[in-house]
């Protein structure tokens, strides 16, 4: 009997030693980065290996995309168009209402082109305080002007004032092509 307690108290004092006074469960949670304690062993690689190797991957098909912009500049249409010059100082036109959207987007593509050229095309003007781009094109050019593919005409009109942050005008001089 003697022999009993002795053992039944060495074993309570080992579980008793060998346990924790407080229990953590681990919670893994959902987007959350851990510490890697060990690197995964060579065969728990080779079963992944494994199972992605016997996994079929079905090829999709290719999507080609057509991209078309209205360009405002060709190279081709540069070297064959010989550009001459007007003498002068230039008196700002109003636009006439009855031009289409599509005739003025072309004269001004063609005016642009030609400034880029020639900077005797162009015609400066004065931004007013704050003004944006889009409303000193209606200003000078007159409605028709909302019709201007913004991001073409902002690279194209930037080409012809380096140094201009035509995002934010302060009263800056804009050099703008004539129509």
């Amino acid at each position: 009997m003697e022999k009993i307690k002795i053992t039944l108290m060495l074993g309570l004092a080992l579980l008793y030693s060998c346990s924790s006074s407080e229990r953590r469960d681990f919670e893994v949670k959902a987007k959350t980065k851990y510490p890697l304690k060990e690197w995964p062993d060579s065969m728990y690689i080779a079963s992944i290996d494994s199972i992605l190797k016997a996994e079929v991957v079905k090829p999709q098909p290719r999507k080609t995309a057509e991209v078309s912009m209205p360009g405002l500049l060709k190279a081709d249409d540069l070297l064959s168009k010989p550009v001459a010059g007007k003498g002068g100082e230039f008196k700002q036109k109003a636009v006439v209402q009855s031009v289409s959207p599509e005739t003025f987007l072309q004269k001004f593509q063609q005016a642009l082109e030609a400034s880029l050229i020639d900077p005797k095309l162009t015609q400066e003007i004065s931004s007013r305080q704050g003004e944006a781009l889009t409303t000193l094109l209606q200003r000078i050019y007159g409605p028709h002007a909302e019709h201007i593919p913004l991001f073409v005409a902002k690279t194209q009109i930037a080409k012809l004032n380096p140094g201009v942050d035509l995002d934010d005008l302060q009263g800056e001089v804009v050099v703008l092509p004539q129509l």
